[in-house]
């Protein structure tokens, strides 16, 4: 660890060539990517793994110089410790390859790019030591704690090349540490560095750790894992009780991700069960036709919409009473970070989808009314979620932290 003391030590003139700066972009903007220095002629070296010495930006190697907890400029920044500078040119000369990982979501506004550029310039010839910036716009999959910057580092720029995890670090400021956690220090506003960490396996410390040698503070952990997800409930037993050649409407109630497609293509659809679809069909009035039609034909039906009101539901169970059908309630049962994981798993994997933000979820939930038996339904039955993976892949980057549970 690079404590206090750590003394400044000079830099190899051939590692950094007139302040080079080379910047890209991926996925469309959602990364940006700088090259400073002779940081390829680095990692281009005959090497059989390297060192990696990686950092946040904002709380860790810097901080405001007005003391706002935001910028009000690109030039409101300085070094968040004296110590930052020698500490970072000792990790260079111990070989290390120094790499910042940083979100930055007022990037999304393209007009914010060449100022923040010009600020990640400064910085870096301040410092002085060749390094790579990664730079997540964008709510995806490169957004921490996601770990796909993590991925960009390792295959596109290391190029696969193996790296030494056992003597590789992450460093940030985003530690879920508990209010107080030093005398007059409010908790943190987060914890997806640490999860970041967490996510790719990398030795994690906090600034006041790594640049100040102090003891590891408090932290609460989240009460969401995303691979805990079992439930004990086998789904197949409750599809046993589904009616038989008796028509009845099923109406699935749950915020979307939260698996109501998938159960009813899934167990209802191949058991005979219409389903009734708004982003299918395109408009409530042809569900509502759709619903009639089949009932007027005694088949059976399941509404797959999010159905989150009392009002929206009584204008399906109203409908059925007219055909003398049974109504049951098929209620998802999962929490709101669990459909929020699965929102940005979604959003990630399935890229040509339609994408619902999280912030319409957080909306949505806001008008949600438990059903009741009160609503006149015949039964009331709650659906565990039970996640399905097209490949090992897809799993174990579903048992990554995706969303900061904060």
């Amino acid at each position: 660890m690079v404590g206090e003391d750590a003394s400044s030590t000079d830099i190899p003139a051939k590692r950094i060539q007139q302040d080079e700066m080379n910047w890209s972009t991926v996925d469309k903007g959602s990364l940006l990517v700088c090259m400073y220095g002779q940081v390829e002629e680095i990692i281009s070296e005959n090497k059989k793994s390297f060192k990696i010495a990686s950092f946040d930006l904002d709380g860790t190697l810097i901080k405001t110089r007005s003391g706002h907890v935001f910028p009000t400029d690109p030039n409101d920044w300085q070094l968040w410790h004296p110590t930052v500078k020698p500490s970072l040119e000792q990790l260079h000369k111990d070989g290390f390859v120094l790499v910042l990982f940083s979100n930055q979501s007022s990037l999304k506004v393209l007009a914010n790019v060449p100022g923040f550029k010009s600020k990640i310039n400064n910085i870096l010839k301040t410092l002085k030591v060749p390094a790579i910036v990664l730079i997540a716009a964008f709510e995806d999959i490169n957004r921490k704690p996601a770990p796909g910057m993590w991925h960009h580092l390792c295959n596109s720029i290391l190029k696969g090349k193996e790296v030494d995890m056992n003597n590789s670090m992450f460093v940030g400021d985003a530690a879920g540490r508990k209010d107080n956690w030093k005398l007059g220090r409010k908790k943190d506003f987060a914890i997806s560095d640490r999860l970041f960490a967490r996510n790719i396996n990398l030795k994690f410390l906090t600034p006041d750790e790594f640049f100040l040698g102090e003891k590891t503070a408090a932290f609460l952990e989240p009460d969401f894992q995303p691979g805990d997800y079992s439930t004990g409930i086998d789904v197949n037993s409750i599809c046993k009780n589904l009616s038989g050649g008796h028509s009845e409407v099923i109406v699935m109630v749950g915020l979307p991700a939260c698996g109501k497609s998938t159960f009813a293509k899934t167990f209802l659809c191949p058991k005979g069960y219409i389903r009734v679809n708004r982003d299918i069909l395109g408009s409530a009035a042809k569900c509502e036709r759709l619903l009639k039609d089949s009932l007027s034909q005694k088949k059976k039906v399941v509404i797959d919409n999010t159905n989150l009101d009392v009002a929206t539901r009584g204008k399906i169970v109203d409908t059925a009473k007219q055909y003398k059908v049974p109504v049951r309630c098929f209620m998802m049962d999962l929490t709101l970070r669990r459909v929020l994981h699965n929102n940005q798993f979604r959003n990630i994997i399935e890229k040509d989808s339609l994408r619902v933000t999280n912030a319409v979820i957080h909306n949505l939930n806001k008008k949600y009314q438990e059903p009741s038996m009160d609503e006149g339904f015949a039964e009331i039955v709650k659906i565990p979620f039970i996640p399905s993976f097209r490949n090992k892949t897809e799993e174990e980057f579903y048992n990554c932290y995706l969303v900061d549970p904060k």
